[in-house]
């Protein structure tokens, strides 16, 4: 899995093994909200306000009541069994962060 870290002027990521993935040792900012997406099975998880997928366990930052949408990576061969946690269903996902937020997506092969 490639390592990789973005930001953007809202919006900052940081996947799985990444060293700037905060691992609740680092104080978090009043004025953040944490939006973990853990992924299960062979898919991932595009989030286009940050323009990169998620693989595996993923977490980002987004300041109060912003509106996040997430897709499901279309460019993959596995086949998606639905949301848990904030999302629910099998089509796309829109959350708006205020406190943290976990998000489960499901796939198969």
């Amino acid at each position: 899995m490639q390592r990789f870290v973005l930001w953007t002027f809202v919006l900052g990521a940081a996947c799985a093994g990444s060293p700037a993935l905060d691992n609740g040792s680092a104080p978090q900012a009043a004025t953040e909200a944490r939006i973990s997406l853990t992924i299960a099975g062979p898919g991932a998880v595009f989030v286009p306000a940050l323009h990169s997928s998620c693989h595996g366990n993923c977490s980002f930052t987004a300041a109060p009541g912003t509106s996040v949408h997430l897709e499901v990576s279309g460019d993959l061969q596995a086949g998606f069994a639905g949301w848990s946690g904030a999302c629910v269903g099998n089509g796309g996902c829109d959350v708006v962060a205020g406190d943290d937020v976990a998000i489960g997506a499901t796939f198969y092969p």
